[in-house]
């Protein structure tokens, strides 16, 4: 017994040491990557508030995913002595993870139900739901945060340990399979979601044909103009973001999956190397999203356009025509729409 004491505090000093020796090693590391993802997604948020005339929807969500991705990166910039020796900074980097991958559900659960149901989806879904929406999505991942290094045998569950040793029991176990259930529902969805926009691509394309064939009235001028705006519309909006949603799960699946794995071994080298290069490519999607959602929208790509020539006034006059004449081209047909239904 003496002999197994001895080398149960053998290896813990081996793993504490083997902690405070790369402790340095992953300041170095993280908070130049932080820095990045954290002025990149400050800037990410600036043009999407700008945006007034992007799609309500994608507005909102993305303001609350920018906001999660420069949390992280914000967090990722401290270095970890600053949360004391509790190790508490894991409190403050998984809310933002759980909070991501909630606003990547409402996503896909956004784009599925606005190809399936077209304009009634835009009736029943105002601002005001998507605000409280994004309200419960922080709540939820800040509780599964929590229960994610519930320890019962610490003064309010609190754990102080490095993250990828939290103790196992039942709170951290249905975590873990909350967390694999939503991003294998996200993984139908956004196969879902592609075959409706196949399907939908190829209706257009048959409008267009048609088209093409037929003398048109002026009534039938208008409807057909209409339909194939707003189904053009809806289609390139779920284009981009299924370039987003595509990288998001692309790059937090691996770490998720390797989470969910039942009883592993975290003072194995492999397994901490593979959770840790897992995480490294989850962060890496904050880094990746602005890019995505800022440069993919013509809105946003107006509005960012709009604060770097900030100083060049015939720059600014040019970008504000090619602004109202893409807009203007829209409201037209949709106001030549709105006068056909009525009449």
């Amino acid at each position: 017994m003496a002999n197994n004491s001895s080398f149960e505090i053998l290896d813990d000093g081996m793993i504490i040491q083997e902690s405070n020796t790369s402790k340095i090693l992953t300041n170095l590391l993280v908070i130049p990557f932080g820095i990045p993802i954290c002025l990149e997604n400050l800037l990410a948020i600036v043009v999407l508030l700008r945006s007034s005339r992007l799609i309500y929807q994608v507005r909102i969500l993305s303001i609350n995913l920018a906001i999660t991705d420069f949390l992280a990166g914000l967090i990722l910039s401290i270095p970890d002595d600053v949360f004391g020796s509790c190790l508490l900074k894991k409190y403050f980097t998984a809310p933002f993870i759980n909070v991501s991958l909630i606003t990547v559900t409402l996503f896909n659960i956004d784009r599925c139900c606005s190809l399936k149901f077209a304009l009634r989806y835009y009736e029943l879904v105002t601002p005001k739901f998507l605000k409280v929406a994004c309200s419960v999505s922080w709540f939820l991942g800040i509780l599964i945060s929590y229960f994610m290094f519930y320890d019962p045998s610490h003064d309010f569950g609190v754990y102080c340990g490095v993250m990828y040793m939290a103790p196992n029991n039942s709170f951290s176990l249905i975590t873990r399979v909350l967390q694999l259930l939503t991003i294998l529902s996200n993984l139908f969805m956004y196969i879902y979601m592609l075959k409706l926009l196949y399907e939908r691509s190829s209706a257009v394309s048959g409008v267009q044909c048609n088209d093409k064939s037929k003398t048109k009235t002026p009534e039938a001028h208008h409807q057909p103009t209409n339909h194939k705006l707003s189904a053009k519309y809806q289609i390139r909006v779920v284009k981009k973001l299924a370039v987003i949603t595509g990288f998001f799960l692309l790059c937090c699946t691996p770490y998720f999956l390797v989470k969910a794995i039942p009883n592993i071994d975290y003072t194995d080298r492999k397994m901490r190397a593979l959770t840790a290069i897992t995480a490294g490519i989850m962060f890496l999607n904050s880094a990746i999203n602005p890019v995505l959602y800022v440069w993919r929208f013509t809105e946003s790509r107006y509005q960012l356009k709009k604060i770097l020539f900030i100083w060049n006034s015939e720059k600014l006059r040019k970008l504000e025509i090619e602004r109202k004449s893409f807009f203007a081209s829209y409201q037209i047909n949709y106001n030549t729409t709105q006068d056909y239904k009525t009449s």
